[in-house]
């Protein structure tokens, strides 16, 4: 069953509950609580282990600290699978489920900033299989496909994004990527100019 991301409205009253229930009296700002929940791509674990936080840190704080959010975001119930306890578990989980092919690609397709097409894919990945690779990353709930009036656009969450660029930084595949993201863009550029 696929799950869909919490809206930020629902991602907000998730932070607030869980934060009032960790430490009643904690200031919310709604600007920054808004800030906060905003950089966790609706993950409803993200969410509550941030949240979880409020007991020794502001909000304010919390949103200072999330550029590392695999070091913020650990925790939770002692009782939850340990798969559940950090956010970093949580998306190593799933990148263990895949495939090697699946793994090069998530590490290759970290590079796009914004989402990218089949097409773009395919450059960087080869246009053998690309839909079959895309199809396996949607059905692990690792890509987000949204339909725009320019065609089919596939979308990391930043957390994904930000494991598989790690991912990809460990493996020594940055060069590459860059140079095949660079190439991909030149050509993109020149076809629309």
């Amino acid at each position: 069953y696929q799950l869909p991301e919490l809206s930020p409205a629902s991602s907000v009253e998730l932070f607030e509950q869980r934060a009032r229930a960790v430490r009643p009296g904690v200031d919310l700002s709604a600007k920054t609580v808004e800030e906060v929940c905003g950089h966790l791509d609706g993950l409803p674990l993200a969410v509550e282990l941030a949240a979880a936080r409020v007991r020794v840190m502001s909000v304010a704080e919390i949103a200072r600290r999330l550029e590392d959010r695999f070091a913020l975001l650990r925790g939770g119930a002692r009782d939850a699978p340990e798969r559940h306890q950090t956010l970093q578990a949580v998306v190593d989980w799933s990148w263990n489920l895949l495939d090697p092919a699946g793994q090069a690609a998530m590490r290759a397709l970290s590079i796009f900033p914004g989402g990218f097409t089949a097409e773009a894919a395919g450059r960087l990945l080869g246009d053998d299989e690309v839909l079959g690779v895309l199809e396996h990353l949607v059905d692990q709930s690792l890509l987000q496909v949204a339909d725009t009036p320019s065609g089919t656009r596939f979308r990391m969450l930043e957390t994904v994004r930000e494991f598989s660029t790690a991912q990809r930084e460990a493996a020594g595949e940055t060069d590459q990527a860059v140079g095949g993201f660079l190439s991909w863009a030149r050509d993109f550029g020149v076809a629309r100019h």
